[in-house]
């Protein structure tokens, strides 16, 4: 009988004795990441009064913060086109009543259309990189617009 106390012991200790890499290994989660919206993409510009526009891999629209801080300041989004044909920009301003506009668009080779309000679209029918020149709008009472959004979309 003593034998089979030994070996019921040891069996004991055996399977209660555990080997500390395995419980401890956690167990492969297969189950992918939820996914989330798409956030597009944004360059601050706010420190300069240029900015070259680059667009993410697989994307065409953009979001630019910018100011201009005094009434005679411009503000110069350089927007590379490629293979798309049509340029569309946007304003947005925390004011109700923004004193910023679309001063021209600058083509590639040199053509200079505008003015224009808080939104242009415009083509493109030559690839290169577009100028679009922001500055306030002097022909209007309210007051000095300062920071500012610039979202820019580039399409077929």
């Amino acid at each position: 009988m003593n034998k089979w106390m030994y070996l019921s012991f040891g069996l004991c200790l055996a399977a209660c004795s555990s080997n500390s890499e395995t419980a401890t290994v956690p167990a492969e989660n297969t189950t992918p990441p939820p996914k989330t919206a798409a956030t597009p993409a944004t360059i601050d510009a706010r420190a300069d009064s240029t900015v070259q526009v680059t667009f993410p891999a697989n994307d065409s629209s953009v979001t630019v913060l910018g100011e201009l801080k005094t009434v005679n300041q411009e503000f110069i989004a350089s927007v590379p086109v490629q293979g798309k044909r049509k340029l569309s920009a946007t304003l947005l301003a925390p004011d109700s009543l923004p004193n910023i506009r679309f001063a021209q668009v600058i083509q590639p080779n040199g053509e200079a259309k505008g003015p224009f309000g808080t939104t242009v679209s415009t083509p493109t029918p030559e690839d290169g990189v577009y100028k679009l020149r922001i500055a306030h709008n002097l022909h209007t009472e309210a007051r000095l617009t300062k920071e500012f959004k610039l979202r820019i979309v580039v399409s077929q």
